[in-house]
């Protein structure tokens, strides 16, 4: 399958600033904000990583190759969600669609400090 727009060649799975500023600028990406609010019950906290989901499905169908999930956002009122639960979640109703393979999917976060966090997100 030939991509509609050129393709991004990267070195290696760890991207820097100046490279993540750069993929933003693609016409064909889709930031979806994994934070959820602290005041929310868990039931609620389940329900937003469920709704991060349906986004990245939606954003799918639209035509987006790219999909960002983010944490920039984070604050105090509103903690991340754990990155690795919600590319996981993200990953599962790709496959179960079959659309997985019509988009990359990235994740722009502050929480992964360790190889066996960057090892689990590949």
């Amino acid at each position: 399958m030939i991509p509609p727009y050129k393709a991004i060649e990267l070195d290696g799975p760890i991207i820097g600033h100046g490279q993540m500023e750069s993929l933003l600028e693609e016409r064909q990406v889709a930031v979806i904000d994994i934070c959820f609010d602290r005041t929310n019950k868990t039931e609620l906290f389940l329900a937003r990583i469920d709704e991060c989901v349906n986004q990245a499905v939606k954003a799918t169908n639209d035509g987006n190759t790219i999909i960002v999930l983010s944490d920039r956002d984070a604050s105090y009122e509103k903690p991340p969600i754990p990155s690795i639960l919600v590319m996981r979640a993200v990953q599962l109703k790709m496959n179960k669609l079959g659309i997985r393979l019509k988009i990359s999917l990235v994740v722009d976060s502050g929480e992964i400090r360790n190889s066996h966090q960057v090892a689990v997100l590949i």
